[in-house]
């Protein structure tokens, strides 16, 4: 109820731990807002398998939607597979320091039609469960701006899907992976995606960077891996450079 009288307003979460039970459909403009900048005094908790928060439009709408400020929590172990946050056929999509952890599915889930997307200051956590992606950040839109995400337990920590053509990911520190950290895929839907200043490490297996992209920088990342993994791979297709 909260959320539908704030369209096009700013709802303001303040302190405390708010359960919901069922998804919440956000409307196209709504500023929300928590109490400190990702302290965990403002946390939304899901008593069910999510998306907790939802937006989906019927193509290609400009968002004016801020969320910031809160936490976002799940239990996977308890109701398994589902994405924390998801968002379709929105544009202009705005995320700022906010944490998302505990479902089974991906934590943040950007589908088609999220082109321009900022999320700064975002930490994302524990995607395991019986879903397909398993992503911390999925990505399936263009022109989209990762910066300072930090992300830890995944079998992905950012996943950017056929469709996520020029993507930025900067300065962000991931670790905890079990497959690929960064996962570009698909040339030439996930063309053009710039990879620069990220801190990847501790990795259990697989690669720190794979991409089938092409015409992609990766640049100035530091990559710490364990001795059975591959810091960077480009598949046959990815026709990227690395500096």
């Amino acid at each position: 109820a909260a959320v539908t009288a704030a369209s096009g307003k700013q709802l303001w979460l303040g302190t405390g731990n708010f359960k919901i039970t069922a998804t919440i459909n956000l409307p196209q403009q709504i500023r929300m807002t928590g109490a400190t900048n990702r302290s965990g005094q403002s946390v939304i908790t899901a008593a069910f398998a999510g998306p907790a928060l939802k937006y989906t439009a019927g193509g290609g709408t400009s968002l004016e939607m801020y969320l910031e400020h809160f936490s976002v929590i799940g239990r996977s172990d308890l109701y398994g597979a589902g994405n924390g946050i998801e968002i379709t056929n929105g544009a202009s999509f705005n995320m700022r320091s906010c944490v998302v952890a505990g479902f089974g599915t991906n934590q943040i889930n950007l589908g088609l039609g999220c082109y321009g997307a900022i999320l700064k200051d975002v930490y994302v956590a524990e995607s395991y469960g019986p879903g397909t992606s398993n992503a911390n950040l999925y990505c399936a839109s263009e022109f989209c701006h990762f910066d300072k995400i930090e992300s830890d337990d995944a079998k992905y920590s950012i996943y950017l899907a056929n469709g996520s053509y020029g993507t930025n990911i900067v300065n962000c520190t991931l670790e905890g992976f079990s497959t690929t950290c960064i996962h570009v895929e698909d040339t030439p839907g996930a063309g053009r995606v710039i990879i620069q200043g990220n801190k990847i490490i501790d990795s259990r297996v697989g690669n720190g960077i794979y991409t089938n992209g092409n015409n992609g920088q990766i640049s100035n990342n530091s990559i710490k891996m364990s001795s059975t993994s591959t810091g960077i791979y480009l598949d046959v297709n990815s026709y990227s450079s690395v500096i």
